[in-house]
């Protein structure tokens, strides 16, 4: 009976997973195309910059996500 409970929750959290990865893919995508067509609207002077500014965002906090993890798997180990 446990077992078959097991199964069926976990059964459940994938699907709940799987819904929510939908919605945040959906969303994300909406978002970024609602910025790349307002950034197309701008000016070249205007429109690098962005783009620049967008891709430095990204890379840092990349890079602090990989650093925080880094650091707490060192903690862990110590």
């Amino acid at each position: 009976m446990v077992k078959i409970f097991g199964a069926f929750l976990s059964i459940v959290f994938l699907v709940a997973v799987c819904i929510g990865t939908i919605f945040l893919a959906y969303y994300g995508w909406n978002i970024a195309a609602a910025v790349v067509k307002g950034a197309k609207t701008l000016e070249p002077n205007i429109y690098v910059p962005l783009v620049v500014t967008l891709l430095t965002a990204s890379i840092g906090l990349a890079a602090t996500l990989y650093t925080q993890t880094k650091t707490r798997i060192r903690e862990t180990e110590g």
